[in-house]
């Protein structure tokens, strides 16, 4: 079945929280703070892919949510960053969200960002 049109929900990643960790060694008493900081969540992308000639997959998953960023860590090692969550879809898809158009993706590698990802704590 060709599917031209659909409605989808999506989610960015959430940051990732930041480490409230003290440093602490033999004989540093009061060695301070060394958490580090939470890691960005993912994006949700919608980009142009040549193999892809309608949006029935995407009519079958209506709800796409982007990973979160990984916690921070002690030593101020910051948490990982996740990946983004590119939604593949046909040339010539026009995106629309609540208050009208908000790209037309014309062309090979044309690309979308829809929903950015959380900034990681501090």
């Amino acid at each position: 079945m060709f599917t031209d049109e659909c409605t989808v929900a999506v989610e960015a990643g959430r940051g990732g929280n930041g480490s409230a960790s003290l440093h602490s060694e033999p004989y540093k008493p009061r060695g301070g703070p060394d958490g580090g900081n939470g890691g960005r969540g993912g994006s949700v992308v919608f980009e142009v892919a040549s193999g892809i000639h309608d949006l029935s997959w995407l009519a079958e998953h209506p709800h796409q949510r982007a990973r979160p960023g990984g916690s921070g860590r002690s030593d101020r090692r910051d948490g990982p960053t996740a990946k983004d969550l590119v939604i593949q879809v046909p040339d010539g898809t026009i995106v629309f969200d609540d208050d009208g158009p908000v790209a037309d993706l014309v062309g090979q590698g044309a690309r979308v960002v829809v929903a950015r990802g959380g900034r990681g704590g501090r």
